[in-house]
């Protein structure tokens, strides 16, 4: 996903690039949204560690 975000800065002097920024971009939010649960679950932890 960063990799997109830097292609599409780089996308402005290079407009071929903004192609790629968009296979970048479904790839990591693909694989953000596989591993969701998994973050959510970890973040709901360190909250409730923190109250305690």
């Amino acid at each position: 996903m960063y990799i997109g975000i830097a292609f599409f800065i780089f996308g402005f002097k290079f407009p071929k690039l903004f192609q790629l920024t968009i296979f970048f971009e479904l790839i990591g939010l693909a694989f953000m949204f596989k591993n969701w649960k998994r973050i959510n679950n970890e973040y709901e932890q360190s909250k409730l560690d923190k109250k305690k």
